[in-house]
């Protein structure tokens, strides 16, 4: 088999397009299969840089090289190696050229930004334009059209706010990401936009600096031309929000709480049916309730209340111990009125966590 490898190696590099073409499609069809990523994987280091190579030819070349990176960097190992040999930059090169692979380009970032070397080099981390592809991943999410080909922007957007730097960008109150978002939590939106959305949100609420930056956001109309990207991008790292340090929340950090509010509120024309979603958005309320700043957010949206009628409805024990561990700070911080603690969850709470 090895033998066969090596040959099909070669002929990735033929003169003729056809032949390339032949030998990768053949390689494509072996990484769908365990026993073929096992054989191709023993060649990583020939392979994934010839991949990567032909990732920018057009039209069915260099779209079967990319569904073969997918599901070949779906392994760390392998993810760590192209991100070595450039394959971050390159993905967001090509994802300005051809409309026939952007959905597998960005598949591939996705599984590109789950691995830390990914990460450091998605946030461009100290340098000029140090979080300019996290911008264009939400420009991407937000105006992409086709819509479908663009749903994992929101997968990239979880794994990089799993980084510091992620979550600084993010959830800077200067650019307004978080709040440009919000319509992907809408039930009308994809379930991979909903989980990915609903998770970034919950991690930018885990550190105390990035939960105050997002509920000092403020209202941004981004503008969608890749002409203006750039400009606009250092036009928001000039313009800094003031109000960033102020314990109260702008109108657009008070939406964003009402958004992640909504999907455990238990209310029927807009109940949530992703586990998923549910769960990252009852994580962020108990995150949020863990400091004064998200408790005046979440006081203000009334989300006591909202999470007293959301948890008689939840059945997803995760989600459950997550608006129990709220419910418990709730009562903590005094922010639970006595008519309020009759509630069933609230007692539960209560009751586990004495």
């Amino acid at each position: 088999m090895d033998k066969e490898i090596d040959e099909l190696l070669r002929f990735l590099t033929d003169k003729r397009s056809d032949v390339r073409l032949k030998a990768e499609e053949i390689i494509e069809g072996l990484t769908g299969t365990d026993d073929g990523l096992v054989v191709l994987t023993q060649q990583k280091e020939k392979l994934i840089p010839q991949l990567l190579h032909l990732m920018g030819r057009t039209a069915s070349e260099g779209k079967s090289a990319t569904s073969s990176l997918v599901n070949l960097t779906v392994k760390p190992e392998l993810a760590t190696l192209a991100v070595e040999h450039g394959a971050v930059e390159r993905a967001m090169d090509f994802l300005r050229g051809d409309d026939s692979q952007k959905d597998l380009l960005i598949m591939f970032l996705a599984n590109l930004t789950n691995t830390e070397s990914g990460l450091t080099v998605f946030s461009q981390e100290g340098k000029s334009l140090e979080g300019y592809y996290i911008m264009k991943v939400v420009q991407l999410l937000i105006a992409g059209r086709p819509a479908h080909l663009f749903d994992h922007c929101a997968s990239v957007l979880t794994n990089v706010t799993r980084h510091p730097i992620g979550r600084k960008i993010f959830s800077d109150p200067a650019f307004g990401f978080v709040y440009a978002v919000l319509p992907n939590l809408a039930k009308s939106a994809s379930e991979t936009r909903r989980i990915g959305v609903a998770a970034a949100i919950r991690n930018c609420c885990v550190e105390v600096s990035s939960c105050a930056a997002l509920l000092s956001t403020r209202e941004t109309r981004m503008t969608v031309t890749t002409a203006t990207l750039s400009h606009e991008f250092e036009e928001a790292r000039v313009h800094v929000s003031e109000d960033a340090s102020d314990l109260i929340p702008t109108n657009a950090g008070k939406e964003i709480v009402r958004h992640i509010l909504r999907p455990i509120s238990g209310i029927k024309p807009v109940v949530e049916h992703c586990e998923a979603v549910r769960q990252s958005c009852a994580e962020a309320v108990a995150f949020l309730a863990q400091n004064e700043h998200g408790r005046l957010a979440l006081v203000s949206c009334e989300a006591p209340l909202v999470l007293r009628s959301g948890y008689a409805e939840e059945d997803h024990k995760e989600t459950q111990t997550a608006m129990e561990h709220a419910a418990r700070l709730f009562l903590l911080h005094g922010m639970v009125t006595t008519e309020s603690q009759i509630s069933t969850g609230l007692h539960r709470a209560e009751k586990v966590y004495e």
